[in-house]
């Protein structure tokens, strides 16, 4: 099996390129919103839970829910948005989202707070999330020029992890400040704005037959699925790097808690700093990707993430632990943007969005199964009996599970 061709990932274009588009330029903001204020209220919800449990399994349970309902949801949110009007799908997903900040906000202000209760609502907001992201993935990088949907893919990412950066720093400070109501109201403010941006966007210039289209869509992706063992081998590849990485993201809540000073503003920092590598790497992906093949740089990855969980593992104040999570959002966000232009690169246009939504379902179920699983560990062995044989396994895979990346070339009625 051959390498993914550097070229054909990459291209000559600048990571800013896409924002030539005013259409994307005007996504990739409300986007940004719209992330950053799923990002504070996941913060919000996950430090609330700590503060009623110190069970590193329910804690890394409640990290994997998210994931679970975007494994759920992810394929039947991409053939809708192939079917349907994503900008209506966006806006009731947000006006949903709305609901259930007032059922936070009323939990938060009751005097009887369950951890079955807090789990339930974090399950819902990552349903909604997740059907959110889903959407997005689909739907913001077709916005930009064709020549540009390698960039648009790593742009669209690095607005995700902008917002990754700013959401938990803003929710750990205001959580500090002024409490979770503050916080959970002032997410409630930036949904209402998306909610009016989302309505500047065009409509799609076709009309729908919702059902007879709806049960199309789903025959061609079930179709197309089962034929493709490109996706196919991308979908284990990526199931296995979340899986092995997300040792790392389940374990961080409980690290903050109990290892470090227990602040929120702790776990703000540490989740922001996540979010800043790969900020910080995110500029130099298009460089890399002509001068690198893909399997190079997924096995770098891994090798750095391994590196990175031994880090955080030795850190015992708030500084290093921040700087290995630095260097850990760095690798993941390599690993995570290959991942997502591959999946874009296997599939004609026709078929998109169905690679676009699988590969999210093997990537969120490894991050379930990986979550619940080292959250056990952790709990019947120690934080450290689980961060080390988390870096172990993950050397492991920088050499193995690289071999499942498919070739990548570029669809031929996409060639200019």
């Amino acid at each position: 099996m051959q390498d993914v061709e550097p070229t054909s990932l990459a291209g000559n274009a600048s990571l800013w390129a896409p924002l030539s588009s005013p259409l994307f330029r005007l996504a990739a903001i409300v986007a940004c919103l719209s992330f950053t204020g799923s990002f504070i209220v996941e913060f919000s919800a996950i430090w609330v839970l700590t503060t009623l449990t110190a069970r590193a399994d329910l804690i890394a349970l409640a990290q994997s829910a998210a994931y679970a309902c975007l494994m759920v949801l992810a394929i039947p949110c991409g053939v809708l948005s192939r079917a349907y009007d994503r900008r209506g799908l966006l806006l009731a997903m947000h006006l949903s989202y709305l609901v259930l900040l007032v059922t936070f906000l009323l939990f938060c202000q009751s005097d009887q707070r369950e951890t079955g209760v807090v789990i339930t609502l974090i399950f819902l907001f990552g349903a909604n999330a997740a059907s959110t992201a889903s959407v997005w993935q689909v739907f913001a990088p077709d916005l930009a020029h064709t020549r540009h949907t390698g960039q648009a893919v790593t742009l669209f990412l690095t607005i995700y992890n902008l917002s990754r950066l700013c959401g938990p720093a803003i929710g750990g400070l205001v959580m500090m400040a002024a409490g979770p109501i503050a916080t959970l109201s002032l997410v409630a403010g930036l949904f209402a704005l998306t909610a009016i941006l989302l309505v500047k966007l065009p409509r799609p210039a076709e009309t729908w037959t919702p059902g007879r289209r709806t049960v199309q869509a789903f025959r061609e992706a079930a179709s197309y699925i089962l034929q493709s063992r490109n996706l196919q081998l991308l979908s284990l590849c990526s199931l296995l790097y979340a899986c092995l990485g997300s040792v790392i993201w389940a374990l961080l809540p409980t690290i903050s808690r109990t290892r470090l000073d227990g602040m929120p503003i702790t776990f703000g920092l540490l989740t922001s700093s996540l979010g800043l590598g790969s900020l910080l790497i995110a500029h130099f992906i298009p460089a890399l990707l002509r001068h690198f093949h893909a399997r190079s740089l997924l096995r770098s990855a891994l090798v750095g993430l391994s590196v990175g969980g031994l880090l955080l593992d030795q850190a015992s104040t708030v500084a290093p632990a921040c700087l290995a999570c630095l260097w850990i959002g760095s690798c993941w966000f390599i690993g995570v943007t290959i991942f997502g232009i591959v999946a874009r690169q296997i599939a004609p246009s026709a078929d998109r969005a169905q690679a676009v939504t699988v590969y999210l379902v093997a990537f969120s179920l490894g991050m379930t199964v990986g979550g619940s699983g080292w959250g056990s560990i952790a709990e019947q062995f120690g934080q450290r009996t689980a961060i080390v044989t988390g870096a172990i396994l993950l050397l492991i895979g920088a050499f193995t599970t690289i071999r499942l990346l498919p070739h990548a070339s570029v669809p031929q009625e996409e060639t200019r």
